[in-house]
């Protein structure tokens, strides 16, 4: 997949959780969440962002891959109430694990050496995931290399998109992103899935944010919300 298709499917998911969730008046006002742009797509120029993409360096992978969002709750009894939030979209299964696939994701290698770099300088960052082939298709966790299954691999260019570095995850090992809102921001589950659940559906009929399968899968016929637990 190219930078352009997984900065549109993000910008997509991003669009719809702003809509039913984000700017829902019983989040920004009822929970006094605050969901802000920050990160690299959302500030850099065009012919800034071109200049970065040629330079590899530290610093530069550091604000290429800067978290999307910040998002936090103005209430003092939590402890720290603000993270960065990034958001990703995986949605190509690797079928060659077979009935494995469905709990396979991916992650740009780069982008996952940035989040724990600055998870070890104490930084908060969460990534909010969105999974079409996955039975729980929303997912928002602290990265941890506990999810790693496989790190650094490099993927040969094929009809999907360029050559990449990625590092695949085991997304069983991650809460639902209901779940992750309900013990990190104190919002409960009754008043989040009622919000998400209109959200996913929307998504499951998005041709933005459809499976991609392989050319080679035998699991093609296979569709967005196929094994939803939802």
């Amino acid at each position: 997949m190219s930078f352009a298709d997984r900065t549109g499917k993000s910008n997509r998911l991003i669009e719809l959780l702003n809509e039913h969730y984000w700017n829902n008046s019983e989040i920004s006002q009822g929970h006094k969440m605050f969901h802000e742009p920050y990160g690299y797509e959302t500030h850099i120029s065009p012919a800034a962002q071109s200049v970065l993409k040629r330079i590899y360096t530290t610093t530069t992978k550091h604000i290429r891959f800067t978290p999307d969002y910040i998002a936090g709750r103005s209430n003092l009894m939590l402890t720290d109430p603000v993270l960065l939030l990034e958001y990703k979209v995986t949605t190509t299964p690797r079928y060659t694990l077979r009935d494995g696939q469905w709990d396979s994701g991916q992650i740009e290698a780069d982008a996952w050496d940035n989040y724990m770099n600055l998870i070890s300088a104490g930084v908060r960052v969460a990534l909010v995931i969105y999974c079409p082939y996955h039975s729980r298709p929303l997912l928002c966790e602290f990265p941890s290399s506990h999810w790693l299954t496989q790190s650094r691999s490099t993927v040969a260019s094929t009809y999907t998109g360029s050559k990449t570095d990625y590092c695949n995850i085991a997304l069983p090992r991650l809460r639902t992103f209901v779940e992750f809102m309900e013990q990190q921001f104190m919002v409960p589950a009754a008043i989040s899935a009622p919000l998400i659940n209109p959200m996913l559906d929307k998504a499951k009929a998005d041709p933005t944010l459809q499976i991609s399968h392989s050319p080679n899968s035998a699991y093609r016929d296979q569709r967005a919300g196929f094994n939803w637990l939802i």
